[in-house]
């Protein structure tokens, strides 16, 4: 495979989650290069893409929640485009998911990625986000959402 090549505009309004959702903040980023090198990575920007570990879960499963971060001089890092335009773009071009993103755990569960920087209301003084996964029957990406925000505190995180 050789690396594909695209642009995505983080600043492209959002698909809502849900009819009667109202946006709360949607942080952008503009037009930024995205491609899958041939080793399955995804790099944004030039920055690698990988999975970082939350305390979050969906719903009562226990599913385990993970955030995009970037590689960047060894450190790991969160930045704006952990936001749901991103994930429109994925189920759009769903080769541009990352090979790794698609191993299921030891439970045989796909890892869920959040989008925590678009927030979703409802009117009720919830606070919904978006979050994608990987179908292996259909071999596309599923975009669904949970009422479960995304702690700030975890945008402190380092990694596993």
């Amino acid at each position: 495979m050789k690396t594909l090549r695209f642009e995505v505009d983080l600043d492209e309004p959002p698909i809502f989650p849900f009819r009667g959702a109202t946006l709360i903040t949607h942080t952008g980023g503009g037009m930024v290069p995205i491609e899958k090198r041939p080793d399955g990575t995804v790099h944004l920007n030039g920055n690698k893409l990988v999975l970082c570990r939350t305390d979050h879960h969906l719903d009562e499963n226990l599913i385990p929640g993970y955030k995009l971060c970037v590689e960047l001089g060894g450190e790991l890092l969160f930045g704006s485009f952990q936001n749901a335009s991103l994930l429109d773009f994925a189920v759009v071009k769903p080769v541009l998911w990352a090979d790794e993103w698609k191993i299921p755990d030891d439970l045989g569960n796909t890892p869920r990625i959040f989008f925590c920087n678009t927030k979703f209301g409802d009117g009720k003084k919830r606070v919904f986000i978006r979050y994608g996964y990987w179908n292996i029957e259909e071999e596309t990406v599923i975009s669904s959402f949970s009422h479960h925000c995304c702690d700030p505190t975890c945008m402190n995180e380092k990694g596993n």
